[in-house]
């Protein structure tokens, strides 16, 4: 973060501290590829039930009565959990900070805000697994609502089966040694395009539990790859399809079944926290109902209590709370400092499996 944005407050004291945790927070508000693949919704109870409806009956022929059906309902469960980090800060220190080294922290401190919902996304997609290995807490177990963790062979949508987890194999790659295929964790940009594109490819096929297309009106999609394989997949999806060494990269010219020939957008992102190193994410980011479900329960943030325990609180948006245990408090008046915390209640959770495909290279 900045440093020289502390000059702007005359004093570096507790408002001005919490006016340069709001001003960083706002500056940095969230990851583009969050929104991209996560529905939001607000909680104002322990846990919350999503229903995902089953798709609606194709056309038929009307002959004799009509045939009404009713919708497949299928539903999961997500269950709120508090998150806080505090900074506790020195009073001598806020009098004597001269190169701005305590608002870098306090900017810190906004950003691991900020990054928390991509920390338990990331989290959620790094698995094969049920059991999710949360940062900052333990594990809790999360599912879809076929019951299967996210990535699986043996998805089920209603009577429908479909894998959202496949394999790319360098062997039977079509490319040319003058082009080469590389190794699974260092693959040519040649093997990522045709990995990329059998991912989109395998998202197209998925069949709803009417057995009819579920993505066939897909136009775009978002590339989540560990940071050593972003570069591979970039150049994979921005390499002209004009002939390179003998072969032709087609990814750029793939077009949605359903969008009267329009090239799909596809747009990549590296993700530090992705943990995979043979592996990349594909995941349809124009559908209503996404991957990935955030929620959060708004706090009540109760402004300034003057007395012996002096608390100032701000909403800080999106279920975050940001206090200060300031002057007058107990705390300040025995430990000579003042602590500022970030609180917030919510949880994260898989929501349409059939939006996404994880590909693995193998050899």
């Amino acid at each position: 973060m900045p440093n020289d944005q502390s000059n702007q407050y005359d004093v570096i004291g507790v408002r001005g501290i919490i006016g340069y945790f709001l001003q960083s927070l706002d500056e940095n508000r969230g990851l583009k590829w969050v929104k991209q693949i996560t529905n939001v919704f607000d909680s104002n109870q322990d846990t919350e039930t999503y229903a995902g409806l089953g798709n609606v009956p194709q056309l038929r022929e009307w002959i004799g009565r009509k045939q009404a059906k009713a919708f497949n309902e299928f539903s999961v469960k997500i269950t709120n959990r508090d998150w806080e980090s505090t900074l506790r800060i020195k009073n001598k220190d806020m009098r004597r900070d001269k190169t701005g080294q305590l608002m870098a922290r306090v900017g810190d401190l906004a950003t691991r805000a900020v990054t928390h919902d991509a920390a338990l996304l990331s989290a959620l997609m790094n698995t094969t697994s049920t059991t999710v290995t949360l940062p900052g807490t333990g594990t809790a177990t999360v599912q879809c609502f076929d019951g299967q963790p996210l990535w699986s062979t043996t998805h089920k949508l209603g009577t429908q089966s479909l894998s959202n987890s496949i394999t790319y194999s360098l062997g039977g790659a079509p490319v040319p040694t003058t082009v080469g295929v590389g190794t699974t964790t260092n693959p040519s940009f040649a093997v990522m395009a045709l990995a990329i594109q059998s991912a989109i490819q395998q998202i197209y096929s998925f069949l709803d539990n009417e057995g009819q297309p579920l993505n066939e009106l897909a136009q775009n999609f978002v590339v989540l790859a560990p940071i050593s394989l972003s570069g591979t997949a970039a150049t994979a999806v921005s390499v002209d399809a004009a002939n390179f060494l003998g072969w032709t990269n087609t990814l750029p010219w793939v077009s949605s079944p359903g969008g009267k020939g329009k090239k799909v957008g596809i747009e990549v992102y590296p993700l530090p926290r992705l943990t995979y190193t043979d592996s990349v994410i594909v995941v349809r980011s124009d559908s209503a109902s996404k991957t990935l479900i955030k929620q959060y329960e708004p706090l009540f943030a109760p402004g300034n209590t003057q007395g012996g325990q002096e608390q100032t609180a701000f909403n800080a948006g999106e279920g975050m709370v940001l206090k200060a245990l300031a002057d007058g408090s107990d705390n300040e008046f025995i430990n000579n400092e003042t602590l500022f915390s970030v609180e917030k209640s919510g949880m994260v959770g898989y929501g349409r499996f059939d939006q996404s495909c994880l590909v693995q290279l193998v050899s």
